[in-house]
């Protein structure tokens, strides 16, 4: 048994080079995965920071023949990112058809679209959801050091 075998690293497809795409594309690529960003408006890559080390494609999300040329088969992870929603339902429904074995990701400004990808693997990622967990964290939290006494708060600090 070889424990020093390398793991196989995953494969980043990255569909629509918003600041979110851009983003998480270099953010894989400092993570040293190999990653693609596909974007239909060549001006969209501008938003990659010169430290991105993978590839671009200018192609069209939802264009299967796209997709294929973009070597999308080569993938194992998939994020739909595009601005619009209903492009990446489009194009998620298409990948998981054509590309069952992909885990895919897809943004979804409007949440009641999830309904969509009822019985898929596919994943939806939506900011208004997150943005909403977080603030309701950050409430319970600040409650609880509110309505706590000055004992138990310097117990806390000190734990830190």
């Amino acid at each position: 048994m070889n424990i020093f075998r390398k793991k196989k690293m995953k494969n980043i497809f990255i569909i629509g080079c918003s600041r979110f795409g851009a983003m998480l594309a270099d953010t894989f690529c400092q993570q040293d995965y190999p990653v693609t960003v596909l974007d239909h408006d060549e001006n969209a890559f501008s938003k990659l920071p010169y430290s991105f080390c993978g590839l671009k494609q200018c192609a069209e999300a939802a264009d299967l023949e796209d997709l294929q040329e973009a070597k999308i088969d080569q993938a194992d992870e998939v994020y739909v990112l595009t601005k619009d929603d209903c492009t990446n339902m489009l194009c998620a429904l298409m990948i998981h058809f054509h590309f069952p074995d992909k885990r895919i990701l897809v943004r979804l400004n409007d949440s009641s679209r999830q309904m969509a990808l009822y019985n898929t693997t596919i994943e939806a990622i939506c900011p208004d959801e997150i943005c909403l967990e977080k603030s309701t964290l950050m409430t319970r939290i600040n409650s609880e050091i509110l309505s706590a006494s000055p004992a138990e708060t310097e117990k806390r600090r000190m734990r830190v």
